[in-house]
């Protein structure tokens, strides 16, 4: 089986801001208890603002677990737009002629968003190949495997050339196993400055460019 160049991408935070439309509901839960939602954008720090922000204000732990329920439903989730220049960069690289490229979503949503995640990819990005979406499965889930072991692991498995990530750890535990990992900028990687020389903005150029490079120089690998 000849040899492949690998792009592997985050979903949430990098192919798609599902923050909007968990954002939004958030707002209409808590407004069933005459709550006003304070949380902006910018707030998002931490994938835990949601819940300490409403626990914080209404003191009630199961209503707050019902409000953050957001995060992990599908009926939510399905809604959000994609981030066009991403998945246009993506899809690019995905069509160069030959089949030398491979393009992979590998997320640590729960396995029971898989049916949801493929609908939403078949509307916004067709082109993306089924068996080509990774999560975890029920078994890992029980086991413990995180969502930052389970990246790792499916990097070095699926040999990635390249990986598009927004969590600032998992970019930390890509980089360290000697994986070339690109962080997008999001809210919560902005609080750690170290990160500050390679986080990039989701645009096109932020996909296009590393990967054109690194496909480049892996070419070269091949020939010499």
């Amino acid at each position: 089986m000849p040899e492949v160049f690998t792009i592997l991408s985050d979903l949430d935070g990098v192919q798609a801001p599902t923050h909007e439309p968990v954002m939004i509901e958030t707002a209409r839960r808590l407004a069933t208890r005459n709550y006003n939602c304070p949380i902006q954008y910018s707030d998002l720090t931490s994938w835990h603002t949601i819940y300490r922000t409403s626990l914080a204000m209404t003191q009630d732990r199961e209503f707050t677990q019902w409000v953050n329920q957001s995060w992990f439903d599908p009926n939510i989730l399905i809604q959000s737009r994609p981030y066009t220049g991403a998945l246009l960069a993506l899809r690019t690289m995905n069509n160069i002629k030959g089949g030398i490229v491979e393009v992979h979503t590998v997320t640590s949503r729960i396995p029971a968003l898989k049916e949801s995640t493929l609908v939403w990819q078949q509307k916004h990005a067709p082109w993306h190949m089924p068996n080509r979406l990774h999560l975890r499965s029920e078994q890992e889930v029980d086991g413990g495997l995180t969502g930052d072991q389970f990246k790792a692991n499916a990097a070095r498995n699926l040999r990635a050339n390249v990986f598009f990530e927004d969590n600032p750890d998992t970019w930390k535990c890509l980089v360290e196993a000697g994986i070339p990992t690109v962080l997008i900028a999001q809210p919560w990687n902005f609080t750690q400055e170290e990160l500050d020389p390679y986080r990039c903005v989701n645009s096109f150029a932020s996909f296009i460019i590393p990967s054109l490079v690194l496909l480049r120089n892996w070419c070269h690998s091949k020939k010499a």
